[in-house]
C-alpha cells in the first residue's frame, strides 16, 4: 500500500454508525501549508471556507468569466501547437509535462490576475516566479514526510531555508502584479479575470483585503496549475500506449471539424490547399475556434478518455481530513471500516462496480 495512495474509506451505513465528529482539515494541515496556501480555501474551515466557497461558487458560475476564461486557454493553445509544430519540424525534444505546466501556469494566471507571465513564450524561459512557485509547492509537500522541518524552520537550514526564498518570490511577484492592476481604472477597464471581479466586490459593504485575494486567488492558481497540467501529461501518454484509442479520439475531431465545413460555420474550406507552415498554423487556428464550451461538451469520447485518465492516475491521491475533537467510534463502526489503496481501489475492477464506467482504454 503506498502512503500516497492510502485513503481511509468508511462505509457509512445510518446515522448511528457511532462517531459524531466532521472531518475537517485541521490544524495541522493549516500549519503545514500555511506559508503558500495561506488562509485560502484549500486550507481552512469552518466560516473562512463556507465565504470562500459562495464566492468562487458565484463567480465561476459567470457566463462573463466562463467565456473570458475559453478565450484565454484557446489563445494558449495555439501557442502550445506553435511550439510543438517548430519542434517537431526541427526536431526537438521536449519535456511535455514542463510544457503543459507552462501553459496551465500562463494560463490559469491570466484567468486570474490578468496579467501575462511568459513561460508559454517560444524560447520557453525560466521565470522566477514560476519556478519559485513550484519549488514552494513541493517542498510544502514534503514536509508531511519530514518529522524535523519546524526545528529546520527555527534554525533556518535545509528544505526550510530554501523554501523560505522561494515563498518570499511568490509573495512579492503576486503582490507586485496586485500592486500595478490596483493602480489601473478596474471599474472601467472591461477586465473580466478573477482579481478585477473580487476587486469590485464588496461583500457586506469591506473591499477584500490584499492578504484576503493573495490567500483566495493563489489557490485558484493551484489548482488550475498542477491538476490540468499533470492530468494532460498523463493523458498523452496514455494515447501513446494505445494507438487505437488515439485514432478514434482523432475521428471524432476530425468528425466534428467536417460537420462545421459542411454547415458553413467555418471557412477552412476557403484556405488555399498549398501546405506549408503558414497553412498548418492557419488550420489549427481555424480548427480551434470551434472549440467553444458548448462544442466541448458533444465530445464525448474526448470526455471518456479524459475520466478514465483520472481513474487511472488522479492527481490529488491523499486526502487529509482529521478529526477537530476525539470522539467514540462504536463496534458497529469499526466493522464497516476498511483500509484501501487509492490507486488500487480505482484500477480494480473487483473493487468497483461492474456498471461504474466504461473504460475508453480497454478497447
Amino acid at each position: 500500500m503506498t502512503l500516497s495512495g492510502m485513503v481511509l474509506f468508511l462505509s457509512w451505513l445510518d446515522l448511528g454508525m457511532g462517531c459524531d465528529v466532521v472531518l475537517m482539515q485541521g490544524e495541522l494541515f493549516h500549519k503545514t501549508f500555511e506559508i503558500f496556501f495561506g488562509d485560502g480555501i484549500f486550507n481552512v474551515d469552518g466560516e473562512l471556507w463556507k465565504r470562500q466557497r459562495r464566492l468562487a461558487s458565484h463567480e465561476f458560475s459567470s457566463t462573463k468569466l466562463r467565456d473570458f476564461s475559453s478565450v484565454v486557454y484557446r489563445d494558449y493553445s495555439l501557442r502550445m501547437a506553435s511550439i510543438l509544430s517548430d519542434a517537431s519540424a526541427t526536431q526537438r525534444v521536449l519535456d511535455m509535462q514542463d510544457l503543459f505546466l507552462r501553459f496551465t501556469m500562463d494560463s490559469i494566471f491570466k484567468v486570474t490576475f490578468g496579467y501575462e507571465i511568459g513561460t508559454l513564450k517560444p524560447e520557453l524561459p525560466d521565470i522566477p516566479f514560476a519556478d519559485a512557485f513550484a519549488l514552494t509547492n513541493e517542498i510544502a509537500s514534503s514536509r508531511f514526510m519530514n518529522p524535523f522541518w519546524k526545528l529546520q524552520r527555527v534554525l533556518n537550514v535545509g528544505s526550510e531555508a530554501t523554501i523560505a526564498k522561494s515563498a518570499k518570490v511568490v509573495d512579492d511577484f503576486i503582490y507586485d502584479v496586485m500592486k500595478a492592476r490596483n493602480a489601473e481604472n478596474l471599474q472601467n477597464s472591461g477586465q473580466r479575470d478573477l482579481f478585477t471581479r473580487f476587486k469590485l466586490l464588496n461583500e457586506g459593504g469591506k473591499e477584500l483585503t490584499d492578504k484576503t485575494l493573495r490567500d483566495t486567488l493563489l489557490n485558484f492558481l493551484i489548482a488550475g496549475r498542477d491538476s490540468s497540467g499533470l492530468t494532460m501529461s498523463w493523458f498523452i501518454y496514455m494515447m501513446t500506449l494505445h494507438p487505437h484509442i488515439e485514432q478514434k479520439l482523432f475521428e471524432e475531431l476530425r468528425d466534428l471539424d467536417t460537420e462545421n465545413v459542411v454547415n458553413g460555420d467555418m471557412s477552412s474550406k476557403e484556405l488555399p490547399q498549398t501546405g506549408g507552415d503558414d497553412y498548418f498554423h492557419e488550420r489549427v487556428e481555424r480548427f480551434s475556434e470551434l472549440l467553444t464550451f458548448d462544442a466541448l461538451l458533444n465530445l464525448q469520447y474526448l470526455h471518456a478518455c479524459i475520466l478514465e485518465t483520472l481513474r487511472l492516475y488522479p492527481v490529488v491521491p491523499l486526502v487529509i481530513l482529521p478529526p477537530p475533537r476525539d470522539s467514540w467510534l462504536s463496534q458497529k463502526f469499526w466493522q464497516h471500516f476498511k483500509f484501501f489503496d487509492a490507486l488500487d481501489m480505482m484500477r480494480n475492477a473487483r473493487i468497483l462496480t461492474e456498471n461504474f464506467l466504461r473504460t475508453a482504454f480497454s478497447g
